[in-house]
């Protein structure tokens, strides 16, 4: 039993020898092939760089053009690269002034009209109860429960809010002119008035 281990040890010993023999050489073929490989890349890189000329890559620029140049809608979208701060501010004045100066225009002429919207009383009578609690509070005078005036208000409220597409298309279409005859001028005579005071001496 003994000579048997002892012989199967010795056949693994000389197995894995050889193992190792034949992995070393595999692995010097290898490195031999991949050096030459990457010599003769270098070599032919070498001589296309040599052979071969470099020519100036030529950009072509378009030349651009000036704001009253354009025409239509690139000609306020250019201007409002240039002052997007006072488009935007611009916009959003404009939309609130086209809500805040229907408002009295509606609530007056539903007023004047003498039309009654048609709510129930019961409901327009605890609406009117409700309000007459904060008159009240702030001395004012309270409304008489049949009065339409709360009812009116809401629905000039709902109107303007209806009007909202019609509003913002009207200050888009207004900002652009407002900007350049209103708000640029003023912009530029603060600017020059700001830029004279940092130049005045200090006595």
């Amino acid at each position: 039993m003994e000579r048997k281990k002892k012989y199967e040890l010795h056949a693994t010993k000389q197995i894995a020898s050889s193992f190792l023999k034949d992995s070393k050489k595999e692995l010097r073929k290898m490195n031999s092939t991949i050096s030459s490989s990457l010599l003769r890349v270098a070599h032919n890189a070498a001589t296309v760089g040599r052979r071969s000329s470099v020519v100036p890559r030529r950009t072509f620029t378009t030349p651009s053009k000036s704001t009253s140049e354009l025409k239509g809608w690139r000609r306020y979208k250019e201007a409002f690269k240039d002052k997007p701060a006072s488009y935007t501010t611009t916009f959003l004045v404009l939309h609130e002034l086209t809500a805040i100066v229907p408002f009295p225009i509606i609530y007056y002429g539903i007023k004047a009209s003498g039309y009654t919207i048609p709510v129930p009383q019961d409901v327009v009578a605890e609406g009117n109860r409700f309000i007459n609690k904060v008159r009240v509070r702030y001395g004012y005078d309270p409304l008489d429960l049949n009065n339409p005036t709360m009812v009116n208000l809401t629905a000039t409220y709902a109107i303007v809010k209806l009007l909202m597409p019609a509003r913002i298309a009207a200050s888009a279409f207004l900002t652009p002119t407002v900007v350049e005859r209103l708000v640029a001028p003023i912009v530029r005579t603060m600017t020059t008035a700001v830029k004279a005071f940092r130049k005045k001496p200090v006595p």
